[in-house]
This record gives structure tokens, C-alpha cells and sequence, in this order.
């Protein structure tokens, strides 16, 4: 079982993410669901209060997708989805100088039944 995994480090004053994907052949891609962007950008920052935005390259079904993304630690938020992208917003803020993993986790799939990457 592969999953997907995204860190997030809060630094003062602000978090940065990187992320980490893997690359295939354009033509064995094409037929994969995959996290295509994170926002904020791998450059960006992110205040302590801000959503983080995943966007894929299918429609999904956002109940599968909710239910695929976890994070740790936890962190009270809200998940808000509109097939093509899939929004963490925190009701509470980051803890400063804390590592955040968010990873999907499969069985997620597009709505077309390609699985995740």
C-alpha cells in the first residue's frame, strides 16, 4: 500500500511545506490520480492560521478524500472539497517549531477508478 505523504514545519513566523512525489513516464502517469499542487508553494509561507490546499489531477469523490487525508499531530480543522481540490483549514492555529505530516492514504481514487499515486 503506497501513501502519500506531505510535511509541514511551523516556524516562527510561519510554516513551510515540502512534499515529496514521485515521477513516471508521462503516459503511465496519465492514467494515475495524483496530488498535482500544495498550496502554499514549496517557497511560500503560511501563517499560523492558514489552509492548506491539495489539488489533483482527477475529479475525486470528496467524501473518499476526506476520509484518506490524515495528519499528525493532530490539529482541529475543517475539510472543505470541490472534486478537484481538497482544503485543510485549522479552527486552531499551528503550534510553532512543530512538524505537521498530512498524507493520503489509499484506497482513494478518482471518480474514474484511476488509483492514487
Amino acid at each position: 500500500m503506497r501513501q502519500i505523504c506531505f510535511f509541514f514545519r511551523v516556524l516562527l513566523p510561519a510554516l513551510i511545506w515540502s512534499g515529496s512525489l514521485q515521477f513516471l513516464a508521462q503516459s503511465e502517469r496519465a492514467e494515475l490520480l495524483e496530488v498535482i499542487d500544495a498550496q502554499p508553494s514549496p517557497a511560500g509561507r503560511l501563517a499560523l492560521d492558514e489552509a492548506i490546499t491539495f489539488t489533483f489531477n482527477r475529479r475525486v469523490d470528496c467524501a473518499a478524500a476526506e476520509k484518506a487525508l490524515t495528519w499528525q499531530p493532530v490539529i482541529r480543522g475543517r475539510l472543505h472539497c470541490d472534486e478537484y481540490s481538497l482544503a485543510f483549514e485549522p479552527i486552531e492555529r499551528y503550534q510553532r517549531d512543530t512538524e505537521y505530516t498530512f498524507s493520503f492514504t489509499p484506497p482513494l481514487q478518482a471518480k474514474d477508478g484511476a488509483p492514487l499515486l
